[in-house]
Order: C-alpha cells, then structure tokens, then sequence
C-alpha cells in the first residue's frame, strides 16, 4: 500500500505540483519567533514549501512577510495576507 503526501504552499495554500517546493526564502518577519510579539521587521531565512506562483510573485513584485512564533509562521504579502 502506498500512501501519497499532498503539500501545500505556505503562502497561498494551493498544492505545490512537482517537486517537493521546499526553498530557502528570505522573509522579513514583523513578530519574535519566542513569544510572537509585534517587532521592526528583520530578514530571516526560512525552509518553505512555495508554489511556483508565488515563487514569481516573490521574484518579480513583493516583500514576502512573516508572522508567528515557536515554529508556528504564517507567511503572506507585503500589502496584506495572500
């Protein structure tokens, strides 16, 4: 029996068709990764899965931000949740 693994991208949620997606992706998060409090935006790296769509979204026009605490991020435009 074999099973299959949906995974879904961690800005839209649309299912990553392909490649397992996982990229190395500059985010500026705008809360502290302990205890989930507001913070001037700084850049981190992080491992997401990210659909070629917003893979172009990133290259081509927006800041991709981040939000979140103990491992638990959301990830979504510059100009409002995606």
């Amino acid at each position: 029996m074999s099973t299959t693994t949906t995974v879904k991208c961690d800005v839209c949620g649309e299912v990553v068709i392909g490649s397992n997606g996982q990229t190395n992706i500059p985010v500026a998060f705008i809360t502290e990764q302990t205890e989930g409090r507001p913070v001037s935006p700084y850049l981190s790296y992080e491992r997401i899965d990210i659909c070629s769509e917003c893979f172009k979204r990133f290259v081509n026009e927006l800041p991709l931000r981040g939000a979140g605490a103990m491992g638990a991020n959301s990830y979504f435009w510059q100009t409002g949740k995606a």
